[in-house]
């Protein structure tokens, strides 16, 4: 469960209700299955090669669905990308929409987070740089390039 205080928006409450909603993460062989049972997934109808996405089903857990939806917002403020992210959903597909996509984000993060057994490491903008020159300046001792 401390490996979830590490996720920004998640509290002490947050991470005893997703845990104890979840109970063990092994029972779900991928994200997709886990997004299903927190009632994240849209439903999908498909007829002559059309296929059409509705609301998320109801056949889900209600308490993690709103535990996940209560602490999105909080998901949202604490990162840049999210905020650009759900800014762009919510210009297209509207505020709710927007919410539940991030919800489904902030969901995928839990899942790798109990999946993997180790704390949320923010992925910083600068990180993405600074791994490509340490690769380069390891090329270049390697390789002499």
């Amino acid at each position: 469960m401390s490996n979830l205080l590490t996720i920004p928006g998640i509290g002490p409450f947050s991470a005893a209700l997703i845990k104890a909603e979840i109970i063990d993460i092994s029972r779900f062989r991928s994200f997709n299955r886990l997004c299903a049972y927190a009632g994240l997934a849209p439903r999908v109808r498909i007829s002559a090669r059309k296929i059409y996405y509705g609301a998320p089903n109801t056949n889900r857990r209600k308490n993690l669905q709103w535990i996940l939806l209560e602490n999105v917002f909080h998901f949202i403020r604490a990162s840049d990308k999210a905020q650009r992210q759900f800014e762009r959903i919510k210009q297209r597909k509207g505020h709710n929409t927007a919410k539940v996509a991030l919800a489904r984000d902030m969901l995928k993060i839990i899942y790798h987070v109990l999946k993997e057994r180790r704390p949320f490491y923010p992925d910083k903008e600068g990180n993405k740089e600074r791994k490509i020159r340490v690769q380069s300046v390891a090329a270049t001792a390697l390789y002499g390039v």
